[in-house]
């Protein structure tokens, strides 16, 4: 049997695929200009999620990087063991743990956005309004895939 009599192209899967090839470059680009920092893009995403508010919780933390607990707990705790964050118990809920940004953590995140600064933006081969429908049509992407993940979840 040939590959081809049971699969039949669907556009869906190429652009799906496309996606994911898109993401993973951008991530590698972005992992080699944090190298020079010591961080990595989802330790990024954790310094970005803190610094909004000045600080944070797990929870918070596994809702906007979209990834399950256990795996920002680990990361979490390497970067309290390279002295970027501390924990510290919620004054208000005993049993929640909040994490803030060290001097050093400070540090690091601005030099983080000193690189994005310099950055070649990804996004930067789009015009405005490209950049625009691009926005949309991601959003109703990850929104409608969320949806899908919260029936299943």
């Amino acid at each position: 049997m040939e590959f081809s009599d049971f699969y039949k192209w669907d556009p869906n899967d190429a652009a799906g695929l496309l996606l994911m090839r898109t993401r993973r470059a951008i991530y590698k680009e972005l992992e080699r200009a944090y190298y020079q920092i010591g961080i990595s893009p989802e330790q990024a995403g954790v310094f970005d999620q803190i610094a909004t508010k000045g600080k944070a919780t797990i929870n918070d933390i596994t809702r906007r990087l979209l990834r399950e607990p256990h795996t920002i707990l680990g990361l979490i705790n390497r970067m309290e063991a390279n002295g970027l964050i501390y924990k510290e118990k919620d004054p208000d809920n005993h049993s929640m743990i909040t994490i803030s940004l060290t001097e050093k953590g400070y540090n690091t995140y601005r030099q983080m956005l000193d690189i994005r600064k310099t950055m070649v933006k990804s996004t930067a081969v789009l015009t405005d309004d490209e950049r625009g429908q691009l926005e949309k049509l991601l959003k109703k992407i990850l929104d409608a895939t969320l949806k899908r993940l919260d029936k299943k979840g």
